[in-house]
C-alpha cells in the first residue's frame, strides 16, 4: 500500500524525544538509497486517520530529507504488543548493541504494561522471591528472564538495562553517561556505580561513572571530553577503586618500588620496542606502501602518531 509520508507516525512505543535519531545514520542510508534505491520492506498499522510504523524510522528520516512524498508499506492488524516486539527486534539491525536503546526499549515496555497497554507474560509459580520485579501501580510481576522471552533478547541484556533503571531512579546515573557505549560497557560502568554508591555518596558514585563511560568511548576512539584516560572493560573496577580513594586490596601490602629501579626496567622495555628487527619491518612496509590496504595503512600510522604523541610528551616532561 502507497502512503504519504506526511501520514506517516513512529511507533507509539518508540519515545523519539527519549532517543531521538542518529543524524550520522540518517546520512549514511541517504547514501545507501542514492546508490542503490531503497528496499520497500516497512510494516505498519492504521491508527487514528494516519499510519504507525513498527521500525525503520531512520530510513523514513532519509525518504523525507531526499524528497520522496510516498512509500509502499504493508498495513497489518498489529497490536500493541506486537508493536512493541517489533520495536525491540529493530535492535538487530539499526541499534545493535545500543544500551541507550535497550534501556529505552525495557522503559517502554513497562511503562506499556504499567498502564495496561500490554499484558507481560506470567512468571512460573516457584519463582524465587529475589527474582521477581513488580509492574508499578498494578499487582502483576515480571522477571528479567520472563522480559527477556517477551523481548525475544538475551537475559543478560535486560537485567543490564534494568540495573540501569534502578540506578536511574536512585540517582546515581543518568542517560547522557551511557550515550554512545555498547551495551556491554554500560552494564559495567553500571556495575560499578552500583557499588561505588555503597561507599560513597551518590554524587562521587555518579561523577565516577561519568568518568568511566568517558573513558571507555576514548578506548574505544572516540576523542570523548572529559576522559583523561582510556577505560577498557578490564580496567574499569580498579579505576573506579582508584577514582573514590579505595586503595585495591592487591596493592595494599606492597611496598612502593624503587624509583630508579624501576625507570631503569622501563627503559630496558622502551628500547626494545623499536629494535632494528622492527624498524626493518616499518621500513618494508613503507617501501611497499602502495600494496598495502588503506584501513591497515590508516591503523599502522594512527598507531605510530599515537606513540609519538605520547613518547614526545613524556620526553618533554622529563626534559
Amino acid at each position: 500500500m502507497k502512503v504519504q509520508l506526511s501520514e506517516l507516525r513512529p511507533n507509539p512505543f518508540r519515545n523519539l524525544k527519549r532517543l531521538p535519531l542518529d543524524k550520522e545514520r540518517v546520512k549514511a542510508l541517504k547514501r545507501s538509497i542514492d546508490e542503490t534505491s531503497f528496499w520497500e520492506n516497512l510494516i505498519g498499522r492504521k491508527a487514528n486517520g494516519s499510519v504507525e510504523i513498527a521500525y525503520g524510522h531512520h530510513r523514513v528520516q532519509a525518504l523525507k530529507e531526499l524528497g520522496y512524498d510516498e512509500v509502499d508499506i504493508r498495513i497489518g492488524n498489529y497490536t500493541d504488543t506486537d508493536m512493541v516486539k517489533i520495536m525491540s527486534h529493530e535492535n538487530m539491525g539499526e541499534w545493535q548493541h545500543n544500551a541507550e536503546f535497550e534501556v529505552e526499549v525495557v522503559r517502554a515496555t513497562l511503562e506499556a504494561a504499567e498502564s495496561g497497554q500490554i499484558d507481560l507474560p506470567p512468571v512460573p509459580r516457584d519463582t524465587a522471591k529475589d527474582c521477581l520485579r513488580s509492574v508499578a501501580a498494578t499487582d502483576r510481576y515480571y522477571t528479567a528472564d520472563s522480559l527477556a522471552k517477551f523481548l525475544g533478547w538475551k537475559p543478560y541484556k535486560v537485567e543490564s538495562a534494568l540495573n540501569f533503571l534502578d540506578a536511574e531512579t536512585e540517582e546515581t546515573i543518568d542517560r547522557d553517561t551511557i550515550h554512545g557505549l555498547k551495551s556491554t560497557q554500560a552494564r559495567e560502568v553500571v556495575r560499578q556505580v552500583k557499588r561505588l554508591s555503597k561507599i560513597a555518596t551518590k554524587a562521587r558514585a555518579k561523577a565516577i561513572g561519568r568518568t568511566l563511560a568517558a573513558g571507555m568511548k576514548k578506548a574505544s576512539g572516540d576523542e570523548h571530553e572529559g576522559a583523561p584516560f582510556e577505560v577498557t572493560m578490564k580496567t574499569a573496577r580498579e579505576v573506579a577503586d582508584r577514582l573514590v580513594g579505595k586503595v585495591p586490596a592487591a596493592l595494599r601490602d606492597k611496598r612502593i618500588p624503587n624509583i630508579n629501579q624501576f625507570a631503569k626496567s622501563l627503559t630496558s622495555f622502551l628500547s626494545k620496542v623499536f629494535t632494528t628487527r622492527n624498524i626493518e619491518k616499518l621500513s618494508a612496509i613503507v617501501k611497499h606502501v602502495e600494496h598495502l590496504d588503506a584501513e591497515r595503512k590508516r591503523e599502522l600510522r594512527k598507531e605510530l602518531e599515537k606513540i609519538a604523541k605520547q613518547a614526545t610528551k613524556f620526553a618533554e616532561e622529563l626534559a
